[in-house]
């Protein structure tokens, strides 16, 4: 039944701003990856860190990877001072942590204070997950569920300019300016789009959705039973009466299985074969996220309106036909055209298929705990990735490169034509709400 919040709203009611701060939650959802690991990492090389111990830093993501425990007081509760603006308010919050956070790691001497270190990278972890789960809702409730498959394109953008800008740029700050001014540059970036967020409206559907869940909560005896009820059980409750349940499941388990198992390898894979660094950098990193932008805005066109299960199984099939390329370049040899073309089928398909899944999770989750349940779907889709890609480095150690790719070329195809079959044949809906 489609949701009476979802209802297109006058053209006055949603600001032109919506699908560029969609593109900047994105963006500040991966800006902190490379900062709070492949950045950091060298960074605390250079100061005398051992490699076990940098390793130890990985732990401090934890509160990521466990946000579903907290994501149904982020998605059910609003900030004091924010009852009209609660999804503005979280994601302010987030902002706002995050920023604190970049300014302290770059301002210590982790040298001297390693325990000062620890407790940022931990607080940062954890504002990075109160962003991910308000910024899921903000980026729902923000838009009609008919522009939900551009609104994917950009969020897949923002993600990778993200990536690029604190990857790669921002070794090039800290190389320039020092590790103190680059993090204080990433924090200024942060801040920049936090007022632009609090100076936007605040999504035209959040009210009408928060107004739902007190109700549902207040219906209940007493606060417990409310707080259990209501806000942890029925999010997973409404998910498996719906009569497609297992079908959301399955494609979150098959889907992109080919980049789980070798995309670990790849850079391996290519230093092996004699590329050096800066091709790498050049082609795998400037000409790949130029195809990867165009290929999230090319899917985010095409599948509007469409199946959005038949659209993912497509997007996955065409993705996972693209790494045969690869064990062509294996048998071929360094080829600067080979891995150009190799870098841009791959970034190409990979955007257009992750565009299409992320199409997938928004339409299928309810729009009242759509939070507590993507973060449910992204932790499996997370945990499969973990386990295949584990599996892809062994098989890699024990196979030549055109054996390898060909055997998870092959697997990977397998899977994604089973999904294709699975799933039903592309119709156009008109109520795809789920």
């Amino acid at each position: 039944m489609k949701d009476k919040t979802d209802a297109i709203p006058r053209a006055s009611t949603i600001n032109f701003l919506r699908f560029p701060i969609l593109t900047f939650i994105g963006l500040a959802n991966s800006l902190t990856i490379p900062l709070s690991g492949s950045v950091l990492s060298i960074w605390l090389s250079e100061i005398g860190f051992t490699k076990d111990t940098i390793g130890l830093f990985a732990l401090l993501g934890l509160p990521f990877c466990f946000k579903i425990m907290w994501s149904p007081i982020i998605d059910h509760v609003a900030l004091p001072f924010c009852e009209n603006c609660p999804r503005k308010g979280w994601v302010a919050f987030a902002l706002i942590g995050i920023a604190a956070c970049l300014m302290l790691i770059g301002s210590i001497d982790s040298a001297q204070s390693p325990w000062i270190l620890v407790f940022s990278l931990f607080c940062l972890s954890t504002f990075c997950s109160c962003l991910y789960i308000s910024g899921l809702g903000y980026e729902l409730e923000s838009i009609p569920e008919n522009d939900y498959s551009v609104g994917s394109a950009c969020v897949i953008t923002g993600y990778r300019i993200g990536l690029l800008c604190a990857g790669a740029g921002g070794l090039y700050l800290a190389y320039l300016w020092g590790w103190f001014w680059m993090y204080a540059a990433m924090a200024l970036v942060i801040l920049a789009g936090c007022i632009v967020v609090l100076f936007n409206p605040e999504p035209y559907k959040s009210a009408a959705v928060l107004q739902a869940k007190r109700e549902e909560f207040a219906s209940h005896t007493s606060l417990f039973k409310g707080f259990w009820q209501a806000t942890l059980m029925q999010p997973f409750r409404l998910f498996f009466q719906q009569s497609n349940w297992v079908k959301v499941l399955i494609m979150i388990l098959g889907f992109k299985c080919s980049d789980h198992l070798a995309k670990s390898m790849e850079g391996l894979f290519y230093i092996s074969l004699g590329f050096n660094k800066a091709d790498l950098a050049l082609v795998a990193k400037v000409w790949g996220f130029a195809c990867t932008i165009l290929g999230a805005f090319l899917s985010g066109l095409w599948i509007r309106g469409k199946d959005p299960f038949w659209t993912a199984a497509v997007m996955g099939c065409l993705h996972t036909a693209t790494l045969f390329f690869n064990c062509i370049l294996s048998v071929i040899g360094k080829s600067y055209f080979g891995l150009c073309v190799t870098v841009a089928a791959e970034n190409l398909t990979g955007s257009m298929a992750m565009t299409a899944f992320i199409y997938m999770l928004w339409k299928v989750c309810d729009k009242r705990y759509a939070a507590v349940q993507y973060a449910l779907f992204w932790s499996l889709f997370s945990f499969k990735g973990s386990l295949l890609a584990c599996l892809g480095g062994i098989l890699a150690a024990t196979c030549s490169w055109p054996l390898f790719f060909l055997v998870v070329g092959t697997f990977s195809t397998a899977v994604s034509l089973s999904l294709l079959l699975y799933v039903p044949a592309p119709v156009v809906n008109k109520d795809l709400s789920y």
